[in-house]
């Protein structure tokens, strides 16, 4: 009898032991959230759609050129630095046919000639002018400044006209050509510069007064720095080159080929590096003139 009582008890024990487990197991289920129901499928889509968008943008950010983002402050940074064009006059093949000397008239002038000789050197005025260019080149540009060369070897065709054409066309803000002079007294010496003269119709008011702001700042720090004689400033309404140009010009005479100690003076590396550290200073004060004038 005993031995019935406990196998009935065992029975009773287990069986409540099995109904309690399988009571846990559907409370368990009732309560956690079902993730294969349409709503988990759409939170669990959200969430993974999220972090995917987070990785995409990341990546994208990534592969982005570093300037990209300001692209257009650069543009707008490198257009306000002033582009300067440095015309090496003359050229080692003349033209002497001829070309309007200015807009609107019917008067003509060579198209572009050699230039002068050295008397002591027979060095022509060509090849000069282009030496000095490309270190009054190297001298702008290590002030920051954009810089254009009518030309870079002596062997080419460009005319006067087609030189003050230039400076429009490369959006140069102003515009330096480099020259020796030439004389028949043979003891003329000293640096000038040649302006755009105001009392023509041809020739822009405006232009034509900056043109002389820019020319005195040169001829003063060409001759500073050369120690040459000042000879100061020349307006002159019949040089097509300052004739055709659109922005403010000087016509740079950097010395005489006539006079034998300038002549030789004007061949050495040294002098032409001041010629070149001179014009340099006097454009970057009329660059900064300009600038605190605006401000």
């Amino acid at each position: 009898m005993k031995t019935n009582f406990n196998r009935l008890y065992e029975y009773l024990f287990f069986t409540f032991v099995f109904l309690l487990i399988i009571f846990f197991i559907r409370s368990a289920t009732y309560n956690f959230p079902n993730f294969s129901s349409s709503a988990g499928d759409d939170l669990f889509s959200s969430l993974t759609t999220s972090s995917e968008n987070d990785l995409s943008q990341d990546e994208e950010l990534e592969e982005e050129p570093v300037n990209s983002s300001s692209d257009g402050d650069l543009s707008e940074e490198t257009s306000e630095i002033p582009k300067i064009l440095i015309d090496a006059g003359h050229q080692k093949e003349p033209d002497y046919s001829r070309e309007n000397a200015a807009p609107g008239l019917n008067s003509t002038v060579y198209k572009v000639s050699t230039g002068a000789q050295g008397v002591s050197t027979g060095v022509w005025e060509y090849q000069l002018n282009l030496e000095v260019a490309l270190k009054l080149e190297a001298a702008l540009k290590d002030l920051g400044y954009q810089v254009v060369l009518t030309r870079d070897r002596n062997d080419v065709h460009i005319t006067n006209k087609e030189r003050g054409e230039m400076a429009k066309e490369v959006g140069a803000d102003i515009l330096v050509s480099l020259h020796a002079d030439g004389s028949s007294i043979a003891s003329a010496q000293g640096v000038s510069v040649l302006s755009p003269a105001s009392n023509v119709s041809f020739i822009d008011a405006d232009r034509a007064d900056i043109s002389k702001t820019l020319s005195t700042l040169i001829v003063d720090e060409l001759a500073k720095s050369t120690g040459a004689r000042n000879r100061g400033v020349h307006f002159r309404n019949n040089l097509s080159i300052l004739n055709w140009s659109a922005v403010p010009s000087a016509l740079i005479e950097i010395g005489f080929m006539s006079n034998r100690e300038e002549d030789e003076k004007m061949q050495t590396e040294a002098y032409q590096e001041k010629i070149a550290q001179g014009i340099a200073k006097g454009i970057h004060k009329y660059f900064n003139s300009t600038t605190d004038s605006e401000e």
